[in-house]
């Protein structure tokens, strides 16, 4: 934090030489907010963001899907639900398989929002896609199945907020960059699967503002 101790006088251009004075500007406080990119946590880990010395500056890559359930036209077209089904697979196994050489234990986070999911079926945007209390799915055909599960108990809702999630995933990094029981930075890739538009536009934006300042990623397929 700095404070200067001098203002920074303010003059109007529109006089001969710009050299009337038209106010003062003070500058109270400036707070330096230091923020990396994803290039930068493969590359220097801790050493660059904590300052510190760590046995091991490799950073650890944790991967996540967020499957949009949702439908702004809720269909009994079985052909349809097929072929929604058939396509999420396979941005699963596209993406998946790629990031899985990535991996150090071949696990990835597993979510799915807009959906009413049992045994209430209660609108919800945010829950494991396993319905379990766990994200975690090992390997790809892992989420697979968890996805094909689900698509077939849950009923779709008409709207899709996205806001949910990443702001989950969000504080999920934050927390993994502030914990004190690790060595090795932690930094996340989202990858949300969607097939319609961001009911949630401004909470959609303030979360991604929102997690600018975290160790995160945001990937949109479509």
């Amino acid at each position: 934090m700095r404070e200067p101790k001098e203002g920074f006088m303010l003059t109007n251009p529109i006089y001969k030489g710009g050299q009337k004075t038209c106010g003062q500007f003070d500058l109270v406080k400036c707070t330096e907010l230091k923020t990396f990119s994803f290039l930068d946590y493969l590359t220097f880990g801790y050493s660059m963001v904590r300052d510190m010395f760590f046995k091991d500056f490799s950073t650890v890559l944790n991967f996540a899907f967020a499957i949009d359930f949702s439908d702004a036209v809720v269909t009994e077209d079985r052909q349809a639900q097929i072929d929604f089904a058939n396509n999420v697979e396979f941005v699963i196994r596209s993406i998946g398989e790629t990031l899985a050489n990535y991996t150090r234990t071949d696990s990835f986070l597993a979510y799915g929002f807009g959906a009413r999911i049992p045994p209430l079926y209660r609108e919800s945007h945010e829950f494991c896609l396993n319905l379990e209390t766990d994200p975690i799915c090992v390997g790809v055909e892992g989420v697979v199945a968890a996805f094909r599960s689900t698509y077939m108990k849950a009923k779709p809702c008409t709207s899709a907020h996205f806001a949910h999630i990443i702001y989950h995933l969000a504080k999920s990094a934050q927390n993994a960059t502030t914990r004190s029981d690790h060595n090795r930075p932690q930094y996340y890739i989202l990858n949300i699967i969607t097939r319609g538009a961001i009911d949630d536009v401004k909470e959609t934006v303030q979360a991604a503002i929102f997690a600018s300042k975290s160790p995160i990623s945001i990937i949109f397929t479509g």
